[in-house]
């Protein structure tokens, strides 16, 4: 899980009820939360802050709160990774984001990041922005999905560990 702030010193931080829910959603990370999260980012797209160290060199340091390797460890390694994106200004950063994994990808020769991007959880101040940004992600290759359809299709059936969870959840934010 990564999370990333536009400018903060100029546009702001992160709601604290965001970074509290990522608290409890690693609650036995909570330090890295505090620590390294959100990371401040100038650039529009948020792939190069993730993967880049400072010095512009590729970050090898564990860096996800999902695992003890870096980003750039699991690609290296993976088939696949699916990238779950939602924030604002759509048509700005979410959209610049998905265009530097399609850019990674054909660079690397391979797919390996997947991004989908949870409509239900992306915004733009002008509902133009916003059509206009999902049609261009979609033709860029990234899968359209809402958060709820995109857990009940990763559980596959109600039989999956998560279920109950999953729909009380789901029942609670509708």
């Amino acid at each position: 899980m990564f999370a990333t702030e536009q400018v903060p010193n100029k546009l702001g931080k992160t709601s604290e009820d965001v970074l509290q829910c990522m608290r409890e959603t690693h609650a036995e990370n909570e330090g890295a939360v505090n620590e390294n999260f959100p990371i401040a980012k100038s650039d529009f797209g948020m792939l190069r802050a993730i993967l880049m160290s400072k010095d512009g060199d590729l970050n090898v340091e564990p860096n996800s709160l999902c695992g003890k390797e870096s980003l750039a460890k699991m690609m290296y390694d993976a088939d696949e990774i699916r990238v779950l994106l939602l924030g604002v200004e759509a048509h700005v950063c979410v959209y610049q984001t998905v265009k530097q994994i399609v850019e990674h990808n054909e660079k690397a020769g391979r797919n390996i990041l997947k991004p989908f991007v949870l409509c239900d959880g992306v915004q733009s101040q002008r509902s133009v922005d916003r059509e206009v940004a999902l049609e261009k992600m979609k033709e860029l290759g990234a899968t359209m999905t809402t958060t709820e359809m995109f857990l009940f299709e990763e559980m596959g059936g109600a039989e999956h560990e998560n279920f109950r969870d999953v729909a009380k959840t789901v029942r609670k934010y509708k």
